[in-house]
């Protein structure tokens, strides 16, 4: 009795997500602008790679036939992954780069706009994505909105914190110096006019002071 070969499902990841292009030819623009924009920043740099519109996969697939986690960033940078030519990197299995990306970009649009504030934000943040930037292109020309981690929060925090440590102790400082000078100039004015009080009285008994400096002191 011949048996049935069971030919295993492949996984597979797909390269689109099957959802819509941009809203308005506005988004659309600033997509485009913002992935050829760092691509010819960073055009002298092999370890750097730039992702427009890719699906990022975060998740393998949990068996075969189906397909990955995934998330869809407008555009993102990641340092330290090799450039590779068209094709040859159809998607970002997150797995097989060992790198999360540096930056994220999200062009927001009415249908987005919650998404990217929202569910998006906590992905990233919980991928360890360490820049998260909501660019708006109906809030006019080169305005963007800036939207951290926590990571990046808190580190932001620490660094203003530590700022405003260091502008205290230097007002501090600051102070006591000048504090030291107004003694130093106090005792100065006192020294000065017991040296006249005391020309006076040596001139009132007939001697002349000698008001010449003494060397050697």
């Amino acid at each position: 009795m011949a048996r049935a070969t069971v030919v295993p499902q492949s996984v597979e990841y797909p390269e689109s997500d099957g959802l819509p292009m941009p809203d308005s030819p506005e988004q659309f623009d600033s997509l485009a602008y913002s992935v050829v924009a760092l691509k010819l920043h960073y055009r002298e740099r092999d370890d750097v790679f730039v992702g427009g519109d890719m699906l990022l996969y975060y998740e393998r697939a949990a068996a075969p036939g189906e397909t990955g986690k995934s998330v869809a960033p407008d555009t993102f940078v990641a340092f330290g992954v090799p450039r590779k030519g068209r094709g040859e990197r159809p998607s970002y299995l997150l797995w097989e780069e060992r790198k999360v990306p540096d930056f994220a970009l999200e062009i927001a649009s009415r249908s987005t706009y919650r998404v990217d504030q929202g569910d998006k934000r906590r992905l990233y943040e919980r991928l360890g994505v360490r820049e998260y930037w909501l660019y708006d292109p109906a809030a006019g020309p080169g305005l963007l909105s800036l939207d951290e981690t926590e990571d990046a929060r808190q580190a932001a925090e620490a660094a203003r914190e530590n700022v405003e440590t260091r502008l205290e102790e230097a007002e501090v400082h600051l102070q006591q110096a000048q504090d030291r000078l107004q003694e130093e100039q106090a005792t100065r004015q006192v020294l000065a006019t017991q040296l006249r009080d005391l020309q006076r009285r040596m001139r009132a008994a007939g001697q002349e002071p000698d008001d010449r400096p003494e060397h050697g002191r």
